[in-house]
């Protein structure tokens, strides 16, 4: 895959090109903003509400039947060779849950666990690497699943959004919920220079609706990226994406590995917020990097990346929520509005009256609470096919006035 964007050869209409132009110029203006963001926040006291998030939803478990067994399958890609896998824990708690009672099983907490992934056969070069010398592509992944809580600690039947930790300090290693059940996954991508705990209220939504959440860190977009941060190198993350997927669905078939058996592999879906978007729109939908156990996709403040040999939009490709704040000024609003008449349907279209490019997906407030709404009624649609009224569609007045939906199924 070339590191590239394209120089301009693709046939795309004048206002989409021009869109596309503005795109490329706003990422050099992107670190100002989003430094003036951060300080914002912390004189509104903001940097508390990052930690905080509305109360958990567990209707996919009372909705979902017994199912049976999935197939157990890992997918290749041509980043997949030369592969060193470890895993971070941090303490003994049993993989999986051995109690016999099934209220017992319930899911009380938010299980975290922790990989490293390393793929070999993908360099990164100085000046961007820590030692000086070529590295592999390291992608250290957050795993989110549904899990029980110690006795000791009390257990809730509400859900868990604990959010007094946050970062590698969560990593808890609880046993798993449900026993051996495999669940819908949705992997995560973050954004530019921010962590994916930071949107932990929202991964923490659809956790408790019955999902795990796969959350890599990629190399070289996320605050401590050695040698500074290097935006240019989201046209690698697409294929970060791939090779971190491969890799969970490897351990999920791989018996007595800390994730045997997790991941129900016929219900995948992804989501990512404005880079992160950016990076998943080519992974569900640019014939460069396109992975087809992807069943369902959330574009955050997103838009079109631009990667050399690829073209939007082929037959087959899955369902699409787009979502994006009216006041946006990082990713234009027009990018989701262009991305939402070029893509077939089914597709949905969440707009927030007076949102912004961060709000809606790293506070805990209404704008935030009507994205974990809607995003966690599209996946369980698209995904699990839980049959039940899309929020704020087939529903009127479940959402707030500020959130307009449209659906072209």
């Amino acid at each position: 895959m070339s590191s590239n964007y394209r120089s301009g050869q693709k046939a795309v209409g004048p206002s989409e090109e021009l869109i596309r132009r503005r795109h490329l110029r706003k990422k050099y203006r992107r670190r100002i903003r989003v430094a003036r963001v951060v300080i914002a926040l912390i004189l509104a006291g903001g940097v508390a509400v990052l930690v905080t998030g509305p109360s958990g939803d567990l209707r996919f478990f009372k909705k979902l039947a017994t199912s049976t067994t999935s197939k157990k399958h890992r997918i290749t890609s041509t980043s997949s060779t030369g592969v060193s896998t470890s895993t971070t824990t941090s303490t003994s708690v049993p993989v999986t849950s051995t109690t016999t009672s099934p209220a017992s099983m319930d899911p009380d907490a938010v299980g975290v666990r922790s990989f490293t992934f390393v793929d070999t056969s993908r360099l990164i070069y100085p000046p961007h690497t820590a030692t000086g010398q070529p590295e592999p592509r390291t992608l250290v992944t957050y795993l989110y699943y549904p899990a029980i809580s110690p006795k000791s600690e009390g257990a809730s039947s509400s859900g868990n959004r604990d959010t007094s930790q946050y970062g590698p300090s969560q990593i808890n290693d609880l046993p798993r919920a449900y026993g051996s059940k495999p669940l819908p996954l949705i992997v995560f991508a973050h954004g530019f220079d921010l962590w994916p705990w930071q949107y932990q209220p929202l991964l923490y939504s659809w956790v408790n609706a019955g999902f795990v959440v796969a959350a890599p860190i990629f190399p070289l977009t996320n605050p401590d990226a050695p040698g500074g941060l290097f935006e240019e190198d989201i046209v690698n993350q697409p294929q970060d994406v791939n090779f971190v997927l491969s890799q969970l669905l490897g351990l999920n078939s791989q018996a007595g590995s800390p994730i045997d058996g997790l991941i129900n592999t016929s219900e995948i879906g992804i989501a990512g917020h404005s880079d992160g978007g950016e990076t998943m729109m080519a992974v569900g939908y640019d014939t460069c990097c396109i992975n087809h156990e992807v069943k369902a996709a959330a574009i955050l403040s997103g838009a079109k990346l631009y990667i050399d040999g690829g073209s939007y939009f082929p037959p087959g490709t899955p369902p699409l929520l787009i979502v994006q704040g009216t006041a946006d000024t990082v990713n234009l609003p027009q990018h989701s509005e262009n991305i939402w008449e070029e893509a077939p349907p089914p597709k949905y279209f969440l707009q927030l009256v007076g949102a912004g490019h961060y709000h809606p997906y790293i506070h805990s407030d209404p704008f935030e609470e009507a994205v974990a709404k809607v995003t966690t009624d599209f996946f369980l649609r698209e995904l699990v096919g839980v049959s039940q009224p899309f929020q704020g569609l087939s529903s009127p007045g479940s959402l707030p006035s500020f959130a307009q939906l449209q659906e072209d199924p």
